[in-house]
């Protein structure tokens, strides 16, 4: 999400929406090491749907960095700025989660049971490992896979197969879309088919599954990119409905501010629909009610001045949300250490501030002396790959002159 994020003026205010994102996060998980009264546990319930926020964001990031700059070799560059884009801070995190997830074996009851530590063996723990520095730990679902490693890495596991599918959902499907009609239509499809599957889902774990209901729903429904990537497209749709067929009344400040309120109160009825046990067991709101209003604040806000951009677009939030990945990355393993320190979910408050603030400060350290860098490093590399055939050829060329100047 990087490119295009930081640098277009216009899309400062979608920077500071991230750290918003992946400040939510943290205080879903922070439920984890500290009681709360009932409503509140659960309005963090709902906190996962941020998750789906980064995804239709990552879809409309990428539709408006490529949307332009498609040409030949244009695949092979793309993957190689996606994998410098999250793989570097994504290992960094695994490599601190080593002695965390260590010492909270042995400290963290709750963890402990989580990864079901007694069965775990240290071929189990390197297996695991490997499994999520690959990337492919969401394809077992086995608590020692899902969450021995810095558990929410699965999201990382599902935008790399968000960023193998783009250039085939580019080249087949957007490519095609010639109107904002069509353009429409397709965000609409993307959002029918993920509410059938989810749909489906439930009723297949209720009449065909032997095991605990929520568990199959969360580690398989919520997590598996095959009903996760509809979010993703449906980004990339509202990134070519933002770049080819924008909205004039989009244009006006006043409408921006209209829709971006709409926005909010959808999601506000949502959350409150909670309180009213409208949703059952339904787990819609897990993501797929979200995906219509966040893809309505995301355009608004990319469209212009909103009553968001002063606070947004400040400094401070566009650095924190330039910084949000690792954030996002670093967020659990503090949570885990103060599940070390303090039992029974009896964290101070004011213990979870200073831990929050900390994990801000040290997202922006990793930000620019692990992940700038080390992307910056990887990029140079493809390119001086890339342009090593040219440089053979100019050698040639030389060589060929330098040649007939001395025997011509």
């Amino acid at each position: 999400m990087q490119e295009g994020a930081g640098g277009s003026h216009r899309l400062r205010e979608i920077t500071g929406a991230r750290f918003v994102a992946a400040a939510i996060v943290f205080w879903t998980h922070v439920f984890w090491v500290r009681s709360m009264p009932k409503p509140f546990e659960l309005l963090a319930s709902h906190g996962r749907a941020a998750v789906c926020f980064f995804f239709i964001l990552s879809g409309f990031i990428l539709a408006y960095t490529y949307r332009n700059r498609i040409r030949k070799g244009w695949v092979s560059e793309f993957i190689f700025a996606r994998f410098a884009r999250i793989y570097p801070m994504h290992i960094a995190a695994l490599c601190f989660s080593i002695p965390v997830a260590l010492y909270s074996i042995r400290h963290n009851q709750n963890f402990a049971s989580w990864v079901n530590a007694a069965t775990l063996t240290p071929a189990n723990a390197i297996e695991s490992w490997l499994a999520s520095a690959a990337l492919f730990q969401i394809y077992i679902p086995h608590p020692h896979f899902g969450f021995l490693w810095n558990s929410p890495c699965w999201s990382i596991a599902c935008e790399a197969t968000f960023y193998v599918s783009f250039p085939f959902f580019f080249n087949f499907i957007l490519r095609t879309l010639k109107t904002w009609k069509t353009t429409l239509a397709a965000i609409f499809s993307c959002f029918v088919v993920q509410f059938l599957l989810i749909f489906i889902s439930v009723y297949w774990v209720r009449h065909y599954s032997n095991g605990d209901e929520r568990h199959v729903m969360e580690e398989i429904v919520y997590k598996l990119p095959f009903f996760r990537i509809w979010e993703f497209w449906m980004g990339c749709c509202i990134g070519l409905l933002f770049i080819d067929f924008r909205p004039r009344f989009l244009q006006v400040r006043l409408w921006r501010d209209f829709g971006l309120t709409i926005g909010f109160l959808l999601v506000a009825l949502i959350v409150a629909a909670t309180y009213l046990h409208v949703y059952g067991t339904f787990y819609g709101h897990w993501f797929v009610l979200y995906t219509l209003p966040f893809s309505v604040i995301i355009l608004c806000l990319a469209s212009g001045p909103t009553y968001l951009s002063k606070s947004l677009g400040s400094p401070l939030a566009v650095l924190l949300g330039d910084a949000s990945y690792s954030f996002y990355l670093l967020h659990f393993l503090f949570i885990l250490l103060l599940g070390c320190f303090y039992h029974n979910r009896n964290t101070p408050f004011v213990v979870i501030i200073e831990t929050f603030i900390v994990c801000s400060c040290t997202s922006i350290i990793c930000f620019k002396y692990i992940e700038t860098p080390a992307r910056l490093w990887i990029k140079t590399l493809g390119r001086s790959r890339k342009d090593e055939p040219q440089r053979e050829l100019n050698d040639s060329v030389s060589e060929s002159k330098r040649s007939q100047s001395q025997f011509g």
